[in-house]
């Protein structure tokens, strides 16, 4: 019998997730770091979950409790979390919380961090040891992947065949905290070292699709393709040393883990903030935007580089991890506040997200805004996979007081236009529109405007032929009333209030210029 494990493909447009050879949005949540840890409260907070109409949650996995005595491995929390995700009917990304976390080394096991001569420590300040394991000594890649692989080859046996674990992600949110790189005798003898040629070689090869930050560092000192880190990169070569070295630990974890059960995996990045630009400030080396072109080079094994947003800058952060074709996953974001309620439309429509999943999910409860948001999505899973499929998709997101954007669907303008005041809202605008057909468009969310346009006006000029307020029931449109005169400014904008809306309108083309009224066909 043939058994597909789950795989990320590209779709058309996109790039999906495949379970049992179907697409998947994962509507999920990351638990809280330590709630995994005790199964007597698990089906309790699983079965919460699926009440909030998640189809999937996060889950963290620490090497300390799987690993507590070198080679002896104890896998009764990763099978206790695997059957209660089986009760609920949910399915699991799965954390590999191992030597590095936020930026530290905290869920190393006891015989890892009581032994520094085998397991050498960051230093930040030379001859004073971190709590930050050093990915210079062989010592600790070694371990963290026997362990890996051994967690791997455990969750094949168990879990094969159910696949209820789709994805794994590897450490989290790795880097050096407190300074921008290591500084202790076997680091600087690296750093002194030629750059790889390996990484070199990648650059030459892939010179003209460089992301902006690596191509301008090694723009600066003349594209040169020999030397020592200082020479090729520059005032950027600590974080791009940093990179290349924490993304060689995590290639070769991720290689011992594929060589037991081959599913897609990803790493996690903490996040510039606006008062933390710095490396040191901010986990130097994780895989930021900035550096994707060196966990690529590095990393090939790794499917995708995942960010972690508590910016204001959503949208900003979702441009940068997707304009390179890297698929969209958000593993954490906002404690699962008003905002994501929002958010999450923008990020599935607008950028063809994989997965969302706000941290803390386990704290929020039935009445919260983000659970209406996730079942209208689950309503509407097979429309929006086929519209991410076939470019027929855009989002909508509030991130400042009044907000509008434009954006082309079809042969049509979209204008989008905040609907209150953020200040006057408990839930930021936020919404998506799917196009059904030539001039057919599913309107959905909450507190923004919709209008249309010809591609060359920025005022509005297509009127609305009908706009139909109503559900999407077993797949099937249920139309509940239709909204007209006032309500729709006599026919020309979609106002979506702050109860959660679902819209079917039809655009009419009677009036446009005779310049616009030129067949177009319907993209297959």
């Amino acid at each position: 019998m043939t058994i597909n494990t789950p795989q990320l493909r590209v779709n058309n447009k996109a790039i999906q997730l495949f379970v049992n050879n179907k697409p998947i949005l994962l509507l999920s949540g990351e638990l809280h770091n330590s709630s995994a840890t005790n199964l007597n409260e698990l089906d309790q907070k699983f079965s919460h979950l699926r009440s909030l109409n998640l189809n999937s949650v996060i889950v963290p996995l620490s090497w300390e409790l799987i690993e507590p005595q070198e080679g002896v491995f104890d896998f009764s929390l990763v099978e206790g979390i695997i059957n209660a995700a089986r009760k609920t009917d949910l399915k699991l990304v799965l954390l590999w919380f191992a030597t590095w976390k936020n930026g530290k080394s905290c869920y190393v096991p006891e015989w890892v961090k009581t032994n520094t001569n085998r397991f050498p420590r960051v230093q930040i300040n030379k001859g004073l040891n971190t709590n930050i394991s050093s990915p210079f000594a062989d010592e600790i890649t070694i371990a963290d992947a026997k362990a890996f692989a051994s967690t791997m080859k455990f969750i094949k046996g168990y879990d094969e065949k159910h696949k209820t674990v789709l994805m794994m992600q590897l450490e989290n949110e790795v880097g050096i905290l407190g300074g921008p790189r290591d500084f202790s005798d076997i680091a600087e003898q690296a750093f002194n070292a030629p750059v790889p040629a390996s990484l070199l070689t990648y650059l030459k090869e892939n010179k003209k699709k460089l992301l902006p930050k690596v191509k301008s560092s090694w723009k600066k000192n003349g594209y040169i393709e020999k030397g020592k880190w200082e020479k090729v990169f520059g005032d950027d070569a600590d974080e791009i040393f940093m990179a290349w070295y924490l993304a060689n630990h995590i290639e070769k974890v991720a290689i011992a883990g594929r060589n037991q059960y081959n599913i897609p995996m990803f790493v996690n990045a903490w996040l510039k903030q606006e008062h933390c630009q710095h490396p040191g400030q901010y986990p130097s080396g994780g895989p930021i935007s900035d550096m994707i072109d060196i966990y690529r080079a590095a990393a090939p094994h790794i499917d995708f580089t995942a960010p972690d947003i508590y910016t204001p800058k959503f949208k900003e952060v979702c441009e940068s991890y997707t304009s390179s074709n890297n698929p969209l996953f958000i593993p954490e974001t906002y404690f699962a506040d008003n905002r994501s309620a929002a958010t999450v439309f923008y990020a599935f429509a607008h950028h063809n997200a994989i997965g969302f999943g706000p941290f803390a999910i386990d704290d929020v409860q039935l009445t919260h805004p983000l659970s209406e948001s996730y079942k209208t999505l689950n309503d509407l899973s097979t429309l929006l996979l086929n519209c991410q499929a076939n470019n027929r998709s855009i989002g909508f997101y509030q991130q400042f007081e009044k907000d509008t954007s434009t954006a082309m669907l079809g042969d049509l303008k979209v204008h989008m236009t905040s609907n209150h005041p953020l200040s006057k809202v408990n839930i930021p605008g936020g919404g998506m529109i799917l196009m059904l057909g030539y001039d057919e468009f599913l309107v959905v969310g909450r507190n923004y405007i919709v209008e249309f346009s010809t591609p060359d006006s920025d005022q509005v000029n297509i009127e609305l032929l009908y706009v139909d307020q109503g559900t999407n029931k077993n797949g099937k449109w249920v139309k509940t009333k239709r909204l007209n005169g006032d309500e729709t400014s006599h026919g020309k904008a979609i106002v979506l209030n702050q109860d959660l809306m679902i819209c079917k309108v039809k655009t009419n083309r009677a009036i446009m210029p005779v310049y616009h009224q030129a067949e177009w066909q319907f993209p297959v």
